[in-house]
């Protein structure tokens, strides 16, 4: 498929020249055929095709929900439900794990479309969503035994949950398996972790020297050529507090935009003479950090000490609101509202986007660090362009 965003931009200004030429409707048109520089006739085909996918998927899954308010992996369907994904052709294939031919019908009641495609699997979705919420729960506890599961997720077309662990072998499966054990569960090895044993990244967990509480340390960067990490502005608001990791310190707060009205609920802790800095993100190489803007509905992930690996959406990128804490009642402004899992001790947390997978490497680019939850507990997350502003920090990328 062609990223398709820039050539719009570009038919755009192209579109705006014609209309302030002199050039007639009639001889423009015959000129420059818009919808055929956006996309091919192919293409066309299957975007209008994967739209109205989407729209079957959703009034499915509105039947099949058996409840329906909860989210993520915590949601429940009907047990036959095996999963569903967009085949190449744009088409919404359906997997059913029992009676096949009587769920099918309901299927394409559900999905009001006769002609659905289904598909024999043999796990429903239950099982694959029971995998990832009770391992999504032990990630620490794994990793504290030396067990570092880089990503875990969904494959739907396989009707299987892929564990990648890093330097994987059989006693850390093994590990992994005593929590919980299924047939759908594949593992597979990620062999980037050695840069990450020399030195600190993001998603580790620190503990204040102050006062003891956990949150996690966002990214590695740099402020006027002195190395040091970053993390939530609530926890670093001290100047002279000191950080640990493992019960060794690594740093002190020199720098802190934890104040009323702050857009970056941000802390800059000056890392200890002979520290290590890492470019990654607990498996995800960072190539990069943007203070862009970004569209409600962009898929994010967070890597907090606590929650481990989540994954959500972002809300709203232009939101204020109130923290009440131990020490007070203070107002951010300028954050954004997302919808990721997240509890105390994942404040400071990578917000970041994943990139892909190449030679066997995960990619993201950061875009912010995990702030705190608001009254009806949706979590925000202050932004790359705000922390850089109110800190002068740059991210480490190599």
């Amino acid at each position: 498929m062609k990223k398709i965003s820039k050539i719009i931009a570009a038919v755009l200004v192209i579109g705006g020249m014609v209309l302030l030429s002199k050039t007639s409707a009639a001889q423009a048109q015959e000129t420059i055929d818009l919808r055929k520089l956006v996309v091919t006739d192919e293409e066309e085909q299957f975007y209008r095709t994967q739209s109205a996918s989407i729209k079957k998927y959703n009034r499915m899954l509105e039947k099949l929900t058996v409840n329906p308010g909860a989210r993520g992996s915590l949601r429940r369907y009907e047990e036959s439900y095996g999963g569903a994904y967009i085949n190449e052709n744009g088409e919404l294939v359906v997997l059913l794990t029992e009676n096949v031919d009587k769920n099918r019908r309901m299927i394409q009641e559900y999905t009001e479309d006769d002609s659905i495609i289904t598909k024999t699997c043999f796990y429903s979705y239950n099982e694959l969503m029971e995998v990832i919420d009770t391992l999504n729960g032990e990630l620490r506890n794994l990793a504290e035994q030396g067990v570092l599961v880089d990503e875990m997720y969904d494959d739907v077309s396989l009707n299987r949950v892929i564990i990648r662990v890093r330097n994987l072998n059989d006693e850390k499966e093994q590990l992994v398996r005593d929590i919980i054990d299924s047939g759908c569960m594949v593992f597979r090895n990620s062999e980037h972790g050695a840069v990450l044993q020399e030195g600190l990244c993001g998603g580790l967990g620190i503990v204040s020297g102050d006062n003891g509480l956990p949150s996690t340390l966002g990214f590695c960067a740099t402020r006027n050529g002195v190395e040091g990490y970053v993390t939530a502005g609530h926890s670093a608001n001290r100047i002279g507090e000191e950080f640990t990791y493992n019960g060794e310190v690594i740093g002190e707060v020199t720098h802190t935009g934890w104040y009323h009205n702050t857009t970056a609920d941000a802390g800059f802790i000056q890392a200890k003479k002979g520290g290590t800095l890492t470019n990654y993100i607990m498996g995800h190489r960072c190539i990069g950090a943007t203070g862009y803007e970004y569209p409600s509905g962009t898929q994010i992930s967070m890597y907090g000490q606590k929650s481990g690996l989540q994954r959500g959406t972002i809300e709203s990128y232009h939101s204020s609101f109130n923290e009440s804490l131990d020490f007070g009642e203070y107002t951010t402004i300028d954050h954004a509202r997302a919808t990721y899992k997240s509890q105390e001790g994942d404040s400071g947390a990578p917000i970041f986007l994943y990139e892909g997978s190449y030679d066997g490497e995960s990619l993201c680019t950061l875009i912010g660090i995990h702030s705190s939850r608001n009254f009806e507990q949706k979590p925000h997350f202050a932004k790359y362009g705000n922390i850089v502003k109110v800190l002068g920090v740059t991210t480490v990328t190599e």
